[in-house]
């Protein structure tokens, strides 16, 4: 059986969680960035649920928003020379594997880690009232004001490592300084994103 959506994810926060067990206590600059790279890949579980989840909608049963994703012209003119030399060739053309592969390209442009990044993802998905149906299937449940905000306090601290360095800003900074990150919040965030990612693969 083909790889699901889920198992990918599983297999991100997998290694997410392993990384944190590297993590010696010792309170060494290496240790935090090991918590810090297990919060990243962490989220990374995230993009991973709702890019296979997308890339799996069957292209005749597409939801208006996903219907409406741009793709290149240049990608279309490729398309179409494609399906010509192939049928030159006598070469069975897959032109539906193209238009799915175009369609790929364009979710990779597209991430889904904040609030707002996932209500985009649902409705892509032509999920109706994401938020409610997935803090009802949590365990414990959860308010969808709740999800939306745990889910943007990790894209806003994931953004802080990647983009930032996680340098702590400063007005007039005198010495480099880091934003603390303390293990058992990493693990506790881990462990809420398998329990989200858990409740949204059983409803969607």
């Amino acid at each position: 059986m083909p790889v699901s959506p889920f198992q990918a994810a599983i297999d991100v926060l997998d290694r997410a969680d392993a990384l944190l067990t590297l993590d010696s206590g010792s309170g060494s600059v290496l240790d935090a960035d090991l918590r810090r790279q297990a919060l990243v890949m962490g989220v990374a579980g995230l993009d991973t649920w709702m890019h296979w989840k997308i890339h799996r909608v069957p292209l005749d049963a597409l939801s208006q928003n996903l219907a409406e994703i741009a793709v290149p012209f240049a990608n279309l003119v490729e398309m179409g020379e494609r399906s010509v030399e192939a049928r030159k060739q006598g070469v069975r053309d897959r032109p539906m594997v193209r238009a799915r592969n175009a369609l790929h390209a364009q979710l990779l442009r597209i991430t889904f880690q904040s609030a707002r990044d996932w209500q985009r993802g649902f409705n892509l998905l032509g999920v109706r009232s994401g938020f409610t149906a997935v803090g009802a299937a949590m365990v414990p449940s959860e308010a969808k004001a709740d999800i939306e905000s745990r889910l943007n306090q990790l894209s806003h601290r994931r953004n802080q490592v990647v983009h930032e360095g996680d340098l702590m800003r400063q007005a007039k900074p005198r010495a480099i300084r880091h934003n603390d990150l303390e293990a058992a919040k990493v693990a506790d965030d881990l462990l809420w994103i398998r329990r989200f990612l858990t409740a949204v693969d059983s409803m969607v």
